[in-house]
């Protein structure tokens, strides 16, 4: 059973909460403000993962990323600097896994490189895993 590390409040994937915990709005207020309009003009790149629901990956990305066991998620969880405001919840993935060897490097502090023509990469978490969708279960 896949697991997904999400915000606890907002249920947003960690990308956002990566992207809240270390741009404060007060000291870069240009910086957050860009980040809320790409949020809003790409909200395929930041569901909310709500029980019961189905969730597909945005076009063109990986899918959406997972981990094959709650140790792993608990591990990539640990190494966030906002890992007060994230859970690990259970999904059921839709598709076939695929390993992912490479993320696009800053995209949670960037979010618009997420659209780079020629993005950066760094080496994926540790067992992370892609789903083409998958049903959020809790």
């Amino acid at each position: 059973m896949p697991y997904k590390v999400v915000e606890k409040v907002t249920r947003w994937g960690t990308n956002w909460a990566i992207f809240k915990s270390l741009v404060d709005r007060k000291a870069f207020p240009e910086r957050y403000a860009k980040g809320l309009r790409f949020r809003k003009k790409h909200s395929e790149y930041f569901p909310h993962y709500h029980k019961g629901r189905i969730v597909k990956a945005a076009p063109k990305t990986v899918g959406i990323m997972c981990f094959p066991t709650k140790t792993d998620a608990e591990r990539f969880k640990e190494r966030c600097r906002c890992r007060d405001r994230l859970i690990i919840i259970k999904v059921e993935g839709i598709g076939s896994a695929r390993k992912v060897g490479y993320i696009i490097e800053w995209c949670g502090s960037y979010p618009w490189s997420l659209l780079t023509s020629e993005p950066r990469l760094a080496p994926a978490p540790y067992a992370t895993v892609a789903f083409p969708a998958v049903k959020v279960l809790e």
